[in-house]
């Protein structure tokens, strides 16, 4: 947890990993209850070494870089909605990907390929 830099986003990991022992068993960031992951998050990094996250769900924040979730290849489902976020480029490896929510996000660029397969 102390790799990731944003405090919000640090905040909601440490309340949904209290009985947890490893990043391992670290799947589901912000859908199982309300609480510090529903608005503010500035930023996604530290994430990148929650390498078996399968579900996200940050909503109003300024997320603007999508580089942390590049490798996190278990990802089905991403919420990020009303954000900063201007392009999907990172998310064009995520293979398992299933539901993608980006509503009120400015996203400008597509990459060329890009498309949900799953």
């Amino acid at each position: 947890i102390a790799g990731i830099v944003d405090l919000t986003l640090r905040a909601c990991v440490a309340n949904l990993a209290t009985d947890m022992t490893s990043v391992a068993e670290f799947t589901d960031l912000g859908r199982s209850e309300p609480g510090p992951c529903d608005v503010g998050v500035t930023t996604l990094e530290g994430l990148e070494l929650f390498t078996h996250l399968t579900h996200i769900t940050l909503l109003s924040g300024t997320i603007s870089d999508l580089t942390p979730l590049s490798g996190l290849t278990d990802l089905e489902w991403i919420e990020l909605q009303d954000q900063r976020i201007t392009s999907i480029a990172p998310f064009t490896g995520l293979s398992k990907i299933r539901s993608l929510g980006l509503n009120y996000n400015p996203i400008e660029i597509l990459p060329s390929g890009a498309y949900l397969t799953n």
